[in-house]
């Protein structure tokens, strides 16, 4: 069917439009219809960038070189390239990237793209002064000891990603040491954050020089850490001993017959190796002497013919000068100054191993006559005198009534007491003596014997004293009060020979 003819005429006037638009031509209104491409260049890149032009129109570009939206833009209109998909690891930035559409096709846009950088850091632990760090053999950093030292760190200068990263201590800290874990790797799209830093005290030998050693010695350090030597020259103990802290060196045991004295044994540690203690070994030395007793007075001793030592008190002596180990040792008594005592001494000779202590000296007193008395079985009385010490002459003090016909006096061991046998009343009489007079007072009434007592006996303790009855051929016991002198009678008298006049006792009453 034919169309009709004014629609006909309708569409070719419609193409005409159009064509003339194509051309650019037009009634007057000049190129405002024109379209144009809006492009430009990427470099640096490594992988595959999303750009966008007016927040649309979206364009992948995975090479650099020129590049160009496919959406072109009208004469007259504003363009803006931005980056909508970073490529990974990269970062691109867009530069002459936006403006308006002028006539011309737009090429200048620029991508420039570059790898991604991150920082590297982790923690650090225990350090107590400066550390200094560095990462991949540069960019040190330094780490002083702050409140915040101890903690998180991060160097200056970021690692691309991709690339390598090595962490490693350029210098340590005084007197510390400090380690490194998982301070290697490849950065990769993330700052390093766990690089692990931890610090501590560093240890340091202790050691020294031995001399004259000629058996084995045994050295500690801090009371501890045994170290057992036989041999001169240098030494150093098994256990190091952290910076900081002390030591302090000393002999545990004594090589035998040797006494090893130190020096330079005690400090604290620094940051280097203790190499100066000196310890030297001699013969060991010991002290010689014993113990005295019953001395009143002075004496000389002396030890191997000389080193003279004067003692004048009881007790514990000891001679001035020491005996070396190994050496023999002979002491004897040089002189004595005293009156009425011998002295003998023992354990005076030996071989020096350790000190000797052994050497005892035993003083024995001869009793001064100081007080005499006599019986006069006449006049029934006792006599009492004193004794020149020089001389023995007697010196008449008067005298003290007795019982009937006293026959004997007898003084008992302390030279308190004095008794005296009755011969014709049957009794003893008992008598203090004054210690400085001799003057004799009677303890209590006289105290029955058997008949016609003869004597009577103390024995050397002092406790006990025994009457020899002449009369009744006994003997009578008691036990003596130390303190005053009083006798008390042991059950009935002993049955002894006929005409008994005296009882001896021996050793000591136990």
């Amino acid at each position: 069917m034919r169309q009709p003819r004014n629609a006909l005429h309708f569409f070719h006037a419609f193409l005409l439009t159009v064509l003339l638009s194509a051309c650019g031509g037009g009634d007057g209104g000049g190129d405002t219809a024109l379209t144009y491409t809006v492009g430009g260049n990427v470099s640096g890149l490594t992988g595959a960038v999303v750009l966008q032009n007016n927040l649309g129109d979206s364009l992948t570009v995975a090479a650099n070189g020129a590049f160009a939206f496919a959406t072109p833009v009208a004469h007259g209109s504003p363009y803006a390239v931005s980056v909508l998909t970073q490529p990974a690891g990269q970062t691109c930035s867009v530069s002459t990237g936006t403006g308006t559409v002028s006539g011309n096709n737009v090429s200048n846009v620029a991508i420039i793209c570059s790898a991604n950088s991150y920082t590297v850091g982790g923690t650090i632990a225990g350090l107590s002064g400066t550390v200094v760090l560095q990462n991949n053999l540069g960019n040190s950093l330094t780490i002083a000891l702050t409140i915040a030292a101890n903690g998180a760190f991060t160097f200056a200068t970021p690692v691309a990603s991709g690339g390598a990263y090595s962490v490693t201590v350029l210098a340590h800290p005084t007197g510390q040491i400090c380690s490194v874990s998982t301070g290697t790797g490849t950065v990769s799209g993330n700052n390093v954050s766990n690089v692990a830093i931890v610090c501590s005290a560093n240890s340091y030998n202790v050691g020294g020089t031995i001399a004259g050693l000629s058996g084995t010695v045994v050295l500690q350090n801090n009371n501890g850490d045994n170290l057992t030597l036989s041999a001169n020259g240098n030494f150093t103990f098994a256990t190091a001993v952290a910076y900081g802290s002390p030591y302090v060196v000393s002999v545990f045991t004594q090589p035998t017959g040797q006494s090893c004295s130190l020096t330079n044994n005690t400090g604290t540690i620094a940051a280097a190796h203790v190499a100066n203690v000196v310890i030297i070994c001699a013969a060991s030395s010991h002290t010689l002497g014993g113990t005295v007793t019953g001395l009143n007075g002075s004496m000389v001793l002396q030890n191997n013919g000389g080193n003279n030592h004067t003692v004048a008190t009881n007790g514990t002596f000891t001679f001035a000068t020491a005996v070396t180990y190994g050496t023999t040792y002979y002491v004897t008594l040089l002189s004595q100054q005293w009156p009425n005592q011998t002295c003998s001494v023992t354990g005076v000779s030996g071989t020096v191993t350790a000190n000797v202590t052994n050497v005892a000296v035993n003083c024995l007193q001869h009793a001064t006559p100081r007080f005499a008395y006599v019986a006069n079985t006449n006049d029934s009385t006792v006599s009492i005198y004193t004794v020149d010490a020089a001389t023995g002459q007697l010196r008449a003090r008067g005298y003290v009534a007795a019982g009937a016909q006293p026959y004997s006096v007898t003084v008992d061991p302390s030279g308190k007491f004095a008794y005296v046998a009755n011969n014709g009343s049957d009794n003893v009489s008992v008598y203090t003596i004054d210690a400085s007079t001799g003057a004799l007072t009677a303890v209590g009434a006289p105290v029955a014997t058997g008949t016609s007592p003869y004597s009577v006996t103390v024995d050397p303790s002092g406790r006990f004293a025994y009457v020899a009855n002449f009369g009744s051929n006994t003997v009578s016991v008691y036990t003596l009060n130390a303190s005053t002198g009083a006798l008390t009678v042991v059950g009935a008298a002993v049955a002894a020979g006929i005409g008994s006049v005296s009882v001896v006792t021996t050793g000591t009453i136990q």
